[in-house]
C-alpha cells in the first residue's frame, strides 16, 4: 500500500501471495518456507542418510501442530519408514483419536507435550482442554507405543509443585513412557511474533532457574518414573 510518498505494509489486507516479498527492494519482507511435495521432502531427508546410519538418528515431524496436516505426515513418516528410517512425531496431542491412530503405524517415537493437568488452567492457558490430550495419551500408552513426555517450566503458569504431583501420579500409570522431558521456558519465540505482527504475551517472563528445573526433576522422579531430565 502506497501511504504518504511511501510503501506501507498493511496486514489487514495480506493475503498471504508473497506479492510484497518478491519486490521488496532491500530485502525486509520474506516468505518463510515453501510449498513441497512429499517426494521433494523425502529426497532432503534422504540427503542425510549415511549420518542417521551412524548416529541412530531418523526424521521428526514437527510443526506447529503436525497432526493439523494429518494426511501429509503420515505419506511422509510411511515413506520415510519404508527407508528404514526411524520417525518421530511431535505433537500436542490435541486431535481426534483415529489420525492419531493411524499415524501410530508409522511412527517409532511420539514427543508428546503436556502443558498442565487441571483441565480448568489448561482451558484458560491455551484455549482448550486436556481432557482429548490425555485421553490420546492413554491410549498410545494402552497400545505400547514408546513415548517421551515433554512439559514446558513456564513461571507462574504452570510450575506449581501441585500440578507436578498431579503429573508424576498421572504419569506413573503409563506403561510406555520411556523419558519425561521438562523444558525450561525461552524467549526464544518472542522474535518470531515481532515478525508477524503479533503480540507475544510472555515477553517479560524471565526463564526459569536451574534449581527450580531441578526441583521439578526430582519430585516427578519420586513417583518411580523411568527417566526424568531437564534442560
Amino acid at each position: 500500500m502506497f501511504v504518504d510518498g511511501r510503501h506501507v505494509l498493511s496486514r489487514e489486507r495480506c493475503v498471504t501471495c508473497g506479492a510484497c516479498a518478491r519486490v521488496c527492494f532491500n530485502g525486509a519482507l520474506e516468505i518463510a518456507g515453501r510449498h513441497m511435495p512429499v517426494d521433494d521432502v523425502l529426497a532432503e531427508v534422504m540427503r542425510d542418510a549415511p549420518f542417521y546410519a551412524q548416529s541412530g538418528g531418523g526424521v521428526t515431524v514437527s510443526g506447529g501442530e503436525p497432526l493439523a496436516h494429518d494426511s501429509f505426515a503420515h505419506a511422509l513418516l510411511s515413506a520415510a519408514k519404508s527407508r528404514g528410517l526411524h520417525t518421530a512425531l511431535d505433537t500436542s496431542g490435541f486431535c481426534p483419536w483415529e489420525p492419531l491412530d493411524g499415524l501410530s503405524r508409522c511412527v517409532d517415537l511420539f514427543l508428546y507435550d503436556i502443558k498442565h493437568m487441571d483441565p480448568e488452567k489448561h482451558l484458560l492457558l491455551t484455549g482448550v482442554s486436556n481432557e482429548r490430550i490425555l485421553d490420546n495419551l492413554r491410549r498410545l500408552s494402552e497400545a505400547g507405543k514408546p513415548v517421551w513426555i515433554r512439559v514446558p517450566l513456564i513461571p507462574g503458569l504452570n510450575d506449581e509443585e501441585a500440578n507436578y504431583h498431579a503429573m508424576g501420579r498421572w504419569f506413573s500409570t503409563l506403561k510406555s513412557v520411556e523419558r519425561i522431558e521438562i523444558l525450561r521456558y525461552h524467549p526464544l519465540a518472542a522474535s518470531k511474533y515481532e515478525r508477524m505482527g503479533g503480540d507475544y504475551r510472555l515477553k517479560r517472563l524471565e526463564p526459569p532457574p536451574a534449581t527450580v528445573a531441578e526441583s521439578r526433576r526430582r519430585l516427578l522422579a519420586s513417583y518411580g518414573l523411568r527417566e526424568v531430565v531437564w534442560r
